[in-house]
Protein backbone atom coordinates (compact mmCIF):
# COMPACT_ATOMS: atom_id res chain seq x y z
CA UNK A 1 0.00 0.00 0.00
CA UNK A 2 1.64 3.25 -1.12
CA UNK A 3 0.38 6.70 -0.19
CA UNK A 4 2.09 9.86 -1.41
CA UNK A 5 2.86 12.84 0.83
CA UNK A 6 1.27 15.38 0.89
CA UNK A 7 -2.10 13.69 0.87
CA UNK A 8 -3.76 15.59 -1.97
CA UNK A 9 -3.00 12.60 -4.22
CA UNK A 10 -3.06 9.06 -2.84
CA UNK A 11 -2.03 5.95 -4.79
CA UNK A 12 -2.61 2.30 -3.94
CA UNK A 13 -1.20 -0.69 -5.81
CA UNK A 14 -4.14 -2.68 -7.13
CA UNK A 15 -2.56 -6.11 -7.57
CA UNK A 16 -0.60 -6.13 -4.31
CA UNK A 17 -1.58 -8.56 -1.57
CA UNK A 18 -3.03 -6.79 1.45
CA UNK A 19 -4.41 -3.79 -0.46
CA UNK A 20 -7.61 -4.19 -2.52
CA UNK A 21 -8.91 -7.56 -1.29
CA UNK A 22 -9.67 -9.07 -4.71
CA UNK A 23 -6.97 -7.11 -6.57
CA UNK A 24 -9.54 -5.14 -8.56
CA UNK A 25 -11.20 -1.73 -8.45
CA UNK A 26 -14.65 -0.90 -9.75
CA UNK A 27 -14.34 2.86 -10.20
CA UNK A 28 -18.04 3.85 -9.99
CA UNK A 29 -18.71 1.93 -6.79
CA UNK A 30 -15.36 2.93 -5.22
CA UNK A 31 -16.09 6.60 -5.92
CA UNK A 32 -19.48 6.16 -4.25
CA UNK A 33 -17.80 4.56 -1.24
CA UNK A 34 -15.39 7.47 -0.86
CA UNK A 35 -18.12 10.10 -1.23
CA UNK A 36 -20.33 8.28 1.29
CA UNK A 37 -17.52 8.17 3.86
CA UNK A 38 -16.58 10.66 6.58
CA UNK A 39 -13.84 12.18 4.39
CA UNK A 40 -14.75 15.87 4.20
CA UNK A 41 -12.34 16.95 1.46
CA UNK A 42 -13.71 17.31 -2.09
CA UNK A 43 -12.94 14.30 -4.30
CA UNK A 44 -11.55 15.41 -7.68
CA UNK A 45 -10.87 12.13 -9.49
CA UNK A 46 -10.24 8.40 -9.13
CA UNK A 47 -8.31 6.84 -12.02
CA UNK A 48 -6.20 3.77 -12.80
CA UNK A 49 -2.59 4.59 -13.72
CA UNK A 50 0.06 1.91 -14.44
CA UNK A 51 -1.57 -0.66 -12.18
CA UNK A 52 -2.24 1.82 -9.37
CA UNK A 53 -5.45 3.42 -8.19
CA UNK A 54 -4.81 7.16 -8.00
CA UNK A 55 -7.21 9.19 -5.85
CA UNK A 56 -7.05 12.99 -6.05
CA UNK A 57 -8.62 15.43 -3.61
CA UNK A 58 -8.94 19.20 -3.87
CA UNK A 59 -6.96 19.71 -0.63
CA UNK A 60 -4.77 17.62 1.61
CA UNK A 61 -6.36 14.93 3.77
CA UNK A 62 -5.88 14.88 7.50
CA UNK A 63 -4.25 11.80 8.98
CA UNK A 64 -7.66 10.67 10.23
CA UNK A 65 -9.03 10.94 6.67
CA UNK A 66 -6.06 8.98 5.32
CA UNK A 67 -6.89 6.25 7.82
CA UNK A 68 -10.50 6.24 6.57
CA UNK A 69 -9.31 5.99 2.96
CA UNK A 70 -6.99 3.11 3.87
CA UNK A 71 -9.97 1.33 5.40
CA UNK A 72 -12.09 1.87 2.29
CA UNK A 73 -9.33 0.38 0.13
CA UNK A 74 -9.00 -2.67 2.37
CA UNK A 75 -12.78 -3.20 2.31
CA UNK A 76 -13.48 -2.53 -1.39
CA UNK A 77 -15.00 -5.58 -3.09
CA UNK A 78 -15.08 -4.17 -6.65
CA UNK A 79 -18.83 -4.57 -6.62
CA UNK A 80 -20.11 -3.63 -10.06
CA UNK A 81 -23.15 -1.40 -10.10
CA UNK A 82 -25.18 -0.48 -13.14
CA UNK A 83 -25.55 3.14 -14.15
CA UNK A 84 -27.63 4.94 -11.49
CA UNK A 85 -31.19 5.81 -12.46
CA UNK A 86 -33.49 8.17 -10.61
CA UNK A 87 -36.78 6.45 -9.85
CA UNK A 88 -39.83 8.27 -11.25
CA UNK A 89 -41.30 8.93 -7.80
CA UNK A 90 -40.98 11.85 -5.39
CA UNK A 91 -41.72 10.95 -1.77
CA UNK A 92 -43.22 13.85 0.12
CA UNK A 93 -44.53 14.95 3.49
CA UNK A 94 -46.05 18.36 4.16
CA UNK A 95 -45.85 20.06 7.54
CA UNK A 96 -44.40 17.15 9.55
CA UNK A 97 -45.24 17.49 13.22
CA UNK A 98 -42.90 16.96 16.15
CA UNK A 99 -42.63 13.83 18.30
CA UNK A 100 -43.54 11.34 15.59
CA UNK A 101 -42.40 7.71 15.54
CA UNK A 102 -41.62 6.01 12.22
CA UNK A 103 -44.22 7.23 9.70
CA UNK A 104 -44.36 6.15 6.06
CA UNK A 105 -43.95 8.78 3.34
CA UNK A 106 -46.28 8.69 0.36
CA UNK A 107 -45.57 9.52 -3.28
CA UNK A 108 -46.43 13.00 -4.53
CA UNK A 109 -49.18 13.32 -7.11
CA UNK A 110 -50.77 9.90 -6.65
CA UNK A 111 -53.67 10.85 -4.39
CA UNK A 112 -51.54 10.01 -1.37
CA UNK A 113 -52.28 6.34 -2.06
CA UNK A 114 -48.87 4.91 -3.01
CA UNK A 115 -45.96 4.73 -0.59
CA UNK A 116 -43.40 2.60 -2.42
CA UNK A 117 -41.74 1.64 -5.69
CA UNK A 118 -41.91 -2.05 -6.66
CA UNK A 119 -38.60 -3.22 -8.12
CA UNK A 120 -38.90 -5.08 -11.42
CA UNK A 121 -35.32 -6.41 -11.15
CA UNK A 122 -32.61 -6.72 -8.49
CA UNK A 123 -31.12 -3.36 -7.58
CA UNK A 124 -29.13 -1.51 -4.96
CA UNK A 125 -29.67 1.96 -3.58
CA UNK A 126 -26.82 4.34 -4.43
CA UNK A 127 -28.22 7.64 -3.23
CA UNK A 128 -31.07 9.95 -2.39
CA UNK A 129 -31.64 13.70 -2.60
CA UNK A 130 -33.51 15.25 0.32
CA UNK A 131 -35.00 18.75 0.01
CA UNK A 132 -36.54 20.78 2.82
CA UNK A 133 -38.69 23.84 2.15
CA UNK A 134 -37.26 25.43 5.30
CA UNK A 135 -34.26 24.49 7.41
CA UNK A 136 -34.95 23.11 10.86
CA UNK A 137 -34.49 25.60 13.67
CA UNK A 138 -34.47 23.08 16.52
CA UNK A 139 -34.61 19.32 16.95
CA UNK A 140 -34.05 16.56 14.42
CA UNK A 141 -35.86 14.80 11.63
CA UNK A 142 -34.72 11.28 10.76
CA UNK A 143 -35.22 9.76 7.32
CA UNK A 144 -35.28 5.97 6.99
CA UNK A 145 -34.89 4.13 3.69
CA UNK A 146 -37.26 1.18 3.80
CA UNK A 147 -37.47 -2.23 2.18
CA UNK A 148 -40.93 -3.80 2.25
CA UNK A 149 -41.92 -1.28 4.92
CA UNK A 150 -38.98 -1.93 7.24
CA UNK A 151 -36.28 0.70 7.83
CA UNK A 152 -32.86 -0.47 6.57
CA UNK A 153 -30.76 2.75 6.48
CA UNK A 154 -31.13 6.04 8.33
CA UNK A 155 -30.05 9.67 8.10
CA UNK A 156 -30.53 12.31 10.82
CA UNK A 157 -31.18 15.87 9.63
CA UNK A 158 -30.31 18.74 11.98
CA UNK A 159 -30.61 22.56 11.80
CA UNK A 160 -26.95 22.84 10.80
CA UNK A 161 -27.55 20.82 7.63
CA UNK A 162 -29.73 23.40 5.89
CA UNK A 163 -32.34 22.64 3.26
CA UNK A 164 -30.67 19.96 1.14
CA UNK A 165 -28.87 16.66 1.64
CA UNK A 166 -27.12 14.69 -1.11
CA UNK A 167 -27.14 11.28 0.54
CA UNK A 168 -24.58 8.97 -1.08
CA UNK A 169 -24.96 5.34 -0.03
CA UNK A 170 -22.18 2.79 -0.42
CA UNK A 171 -23.21 0.26 -3.10
CA UNK A 172 -24.24 -3.03 -1.56
CA UNK A 173 -25.35 -1.47 1.73
CA UNK A 174 -29.04 -1.42 0.75
CA UNK A 175 -30.10 -4.05 -1.78
CA UNK A 176 -33.46 -5.03 -3.24
CA UNK A 177 -34.65 -8.23 -4.88
CA UNK A 178 -37.18 -8.39 -7.68
CA UNK A 179 -40.58 -7.61 -6.21
CA UNK A 180 -39.27 -5.76 -3.15
CA UNK A 181 -40.81 -2.38 -2.36
CA UNK A 182 -38.51 0.61 -1.85
CA UNK A 183 -39.70 3.60 0.13
CA UNK A 184 -39.03 6.08 2.92
CA UNK A 185 -40.20 6.63 6.48
CA UNK A 186 -39.55 9.58 8.79
CA UNK A 187 -39.60 10.38 12.48
CA UNK A 188 -39.24 13.63 14.42
CA UNK A 189 -37.91 14.64 17.81
CA UNK A 190 -40.22 16.19 20.41
CA UNK A 191 -38.57 19.61 19.94
CA UNK A 192 -38.45 19.67 16.13
CA UNK A 193 -39.34 23.01 14.51
CA UNK A 194 -40.64 24.34 12.23
CA UNK A 195 -43.61 22.07 11.78
CA UNK A 196 -45.94 24.47 9.96
CA UNK A 197 -44.96 25.74 6.51
CA UNK A 198 -42.44 23.02 5.85
CA UNK A 199 -42.16 20.22 3.34
CA UNK A 200 -39.79 17.34 2.63
CA UNK A 201 -39.29 15.95 -0.88
CA UNK A 202 -37.08 12.94 -1.60
CA UNK A 203 -35.93 11.25 -4.81
CA UNK A 204 -34.09 7.93 -4.95
CA UNK A 205 -31.32 6.62 -7.21
CA UNK A 206 -30.95 2.92 -7.92
CA UNK A 207 -28.22 0.96 -9.67
CA UNK A 208 -29.38 -2.24 -11.40
CA UNK A 209 -27.45 -5.44 -10.70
Amino acid sequence: MAVTVPYTVCEYTIDSDGTFPNKAVDLPSFIDEIEASAIAKVLVAVIIVAGNCRITFATDLSQAEVDILDGLVLAHQALKVGEPHTLPFIWQVKNPVANQASVKMNVMGLANAIDGYVLMRPAMLVGAILRFKNALTTGTLTIHVSRNGTAVKSYVHTPAKGTRKLWNIIPGTVTYAKGDVAGFRYETSADMLPAADNEIDITMEMGWV
